[in-house]
């Protein structure tokens, strides 16, 4: 009735504007006009005109001219709740905002180097016409050709002198390259590795997941924080809001009700889950998002964020204020702010003034933990021993669904990642006496703005949106099951309840009543508990485990995150071209993966272009090489592996058998209480004629 009367209101809106030119309203004023205005108001001219318009975001900032860098900024918290929102964006949409970014900008340069050719070919045909005029004068015939091949003599001589310099630029460009002197805006900004983690996880065949959405999810993962992010003044993410979906056949039955955030996933009924339902929500106030929109706030260069208060502009040693420059920040220039907040020390100069001599700042500090935890992943390291590096690693599905969690994580979980375990070696101990024991992780301007979270007053955001900002945790189904840096006990998801909704005019007032979910049981009237599916698994009977990947799988993982299926028909591409890669001098290494190394992988591959593993696991490369002066160590370690080989198959065989022990006890079961349930309805001759009637 609702899609009716809407559809019905979009005719009678064309057919009022067409007797609207005709100066007649033949419906001005009736019942029926009313309903249409209260059920979908017509767009005022405001509003229409500011759709049409970019929003931008006003900004006050003082420059030092000598230094040509900007002091400090001004701004609303309008600015200041966009700025935060880059904590809860997940690295994956984070590389894939800044790819889109860096072929619109490429394209601009393009279009202006086609304008700048095209005047110049203009000026070309304007002397070109000058010149034939002066060859029609009598006096001038003799001197023009002379002129126009002196003319052609200097083209060629600067033709020949600019491809000189071209090459001469080029070599100069390749050795700033090889020496990693190029400055930052020549070079491509980029997340470490995890940009090549994105790129070969959307290069990879859809058969390798466990389906279709599973891909998707990984492209552009889902914002923990994402109805928060959807009130902001300048929305960053273009990401579309989640729509969720229902069964057709269990929604009329109103029993084992379930609910995806994704269109086509399998019921339990075997049905797909196409039926799209609204999420009702609380209404928020227009006062912020994060922070009080009305209050006024201070931005340094490095983004460190301060309340706006006269203190700030009387502290030693700091210049006068007194002339400031305006700004109106589109979504572009907020983009191109984060894009230098990952590498740079000063986004506001590089982005405001096209400042281009900042240095690239990101490092990390590696974590010292205990070495011994019972939540670990197990992978098969290959080192090079002449190369003295990791060539490749060897990994299940589990490794490879940690490696694939790094694209879902938000900026802000990253900066949180601590080692709160603690070893009785005396090295740990030691590093943690010194505060150590945590390591550090220098993402440009990243740390500053997750500090500005931790140092404001509390009172200045609104209800406590502080807190979910300094640790924003994944998104619902988009984590893996087996993670070091998380504990698996812990459900993050929330409930949810169907159930009849009211839904409201601008006025407030009741426009209808329809069936809606909500995270609400008050908010609904005969609410029904409804479960969220996992989109990614395909059958919830089956206990193996939820993840992105099929199983059972066996991936190789290169030192810079490149993934690469292995397969039972052929080896991957990489292979075949690597001819440098020997056996005699690639070493095998079983290694466990716990919390602090993996803490240490995130970080080197956030850092790292290359080496990731290389980085991250450096103090056993080290170890390893001094284990090979030890006589017979290499005999003495393939025995040990192969036992812990055996080992392995042994707990596997044990799982599969007891699983297997398992479900035919409760086969067993069922079919007990099937035979008796059969026998009741048998002795009692009422309960039989029901189940007939029911069949």
């Amino acid at each position: 009735m609702y899609i009716i009367v809407k559809h019905f209101t979009v005719y009678f809106r064309s057919f009022s504007h067409l007797y609207g030119a005709l100066g007649q309203h033949p419906f001005q004023g009736s019942k029926l006009s009313q309903i249409c205005a209260e059920l979908f108001p017509w767009p005022s001219e405001e509003t229409v005109m500011s759709s049409n318009k970019e929003v931008t975001i006003p900004l006050k900032y003082w420059v030092d001219e000598k230094r040509n860098r900007v002091i400090v900024a001004e701004a609303s918290g309008e600015f200041v709740d966009v700025l935060f929102s880059f904590l809860t964006l997940p690295l994956g949409t984070i590389i894939r905002l800044l790819d889109t970014l860096d072929h619109v900008e490429r394209v601009n340069t393009s279009e202006e180097q086609g304008r700048d050719n095209g005047s110049e070919q203009q000026e070309g045909r304007n002397n070109g016409s000058e010149q034939q005029e002066g060859r029609d004068n009598g006096s001038e015939q003799q001197e023009g050709p002379q002129n126009t091949s002196e003319q052609q003599q200097r083209r060629d001589n600067t033709s020949k002198q600019e491809e000189g310099t071209g090459c001469i630029n080029n070599m100069c460009q390749s050795f700033k390259d090889m020496l990693g002197l190029r400055n930052r805006s020549e070079q491509q900004v980029r997340l470490g590795c995890i940009n090549e983690l994105y790129k070969s996880v959307n290069n990879l065949k859809t058969d390798v997941f466990r389906n279709t959405i599973c891909q998707k999810m990984l492209h552009s993962p889902r914002n923990p924080l994402e109805s928060s992010c959807q009130r902001l003044k300048v929305k960053v993410d273009d990401s579309e809001p989640t729509k969720y979906f229902m069964c057709h056949n269990c929604a009329k039955k109103g029993s084992n009700l379930l609910v995806s955030s994704y269109c086509g996933v399998k019921c339990d009924c075997d049905a797909l889950m196409r039926k799209e339902i609204e999420l009702l929500e609380e209404a928020t106030g227009d006062d912020g998002v994060f922070v009080k929109g009305k209050a006024m706030f201070f931005i340094y260069d490095n983004l460190t964020v301060r309340r706006s208060s006269p203190s700030e502009f009387i502290k030693p040693g700091q210049k006068k204020l007194e002339d400031y420059k305006e700004d109106l920040l589109d979504r572009e220039k907020i983009l191109k702010i984060l894009k230098q907040a990952l590498t740079s020390k000063t986004p506001l100069s590089d982005v405001l003034l096209g400042n281009t001599t900042s240095k690239r700042s990101v490092s990390f500090s590696r974590v010292i933990g205990s070495t011994h935890s019972k939540d670990y992943l197990e992978i098969k390291v290959m080192v090079s021993k002449s190369k003295h590096k990791i060539e490749f690693v060897e990994a299940d599905g589990d490794f490879v669904d940690f490696l694939a969690s790094f694209l879902t994580t938000p900026l802000g979980s990253v900066l949180n990642l601590k080692n709160n375990k603690l070893s009785c070696w005396p090295i740990p101990l030691l590093a943690s006496i010194l505060k150590l024991r945590n390591g550090k992780l220098s993402l440009g301007s990243i740390r500053n703005l997750y500090k500005s979270v931790k140092n404001l007053d509390p009172s200045w955001f609104i209800e406590s949106s502080n807190k979910s900002l300094l640790n924003p945790k994944v998104a619902p189904y988009f984590g893996c099951e087996r993670n070091p840096l998380s504990n698996s006990s812990q459900d993050d998801t929330a409930k949810y309840w169907y159930g009849l909704g009211e839904m409201k005019n601008e006025k407030g007032r009741i426009i209808c009543e329809k069936r809606m979910i909500s995270k609400k049981h008050d908010m609904l009237q005969q609410p029904k508990d409804i479960k969220m599916l996992d989109p990614r698994s395909s059958d919830r009977k089956k206990k193996d485990g939820v993840g992105f990947m099929k199983r059972p799988c066996l991936f190789v993982v290169w030192d810079n995150l490149q993934l690469s299926p292995l397969t039972s028909i052929s080896l991957p591409i990489s292979f075949r071209d690597s001819d440098n890669l020997l056996s005699t001098d690639l070493e095998e290494h079983l290694l466990k993966i716990e919390k602090s190394k993996a803490i240490n992988l995130f970080r080197a591959s956030l850092t790292s272009d290359k080496g990731a593993f290389t980085r991250s696991l450096s103090c056993l490369l080290w170890k390893w090489r001094l284990q090979r002066l030890i006589p017979l160590w290499g005999w003495w370690r393939n025995k040990r592996n192969k036992k812990r080989e055996k080992r392995k198959r042994r707990k596997t065989e044990k799982y599969i058998k007891l699983n297997e022990k398992k479900e035919k006890k409760k086969q067993e079961i069922i079919a007990v209480e099937t035979k008796k349930k059969k026998e009741e309805i048998n002795d009692n001759p009422v309960q039989k004629t029901k189940e007939e009637v029911k069949a």
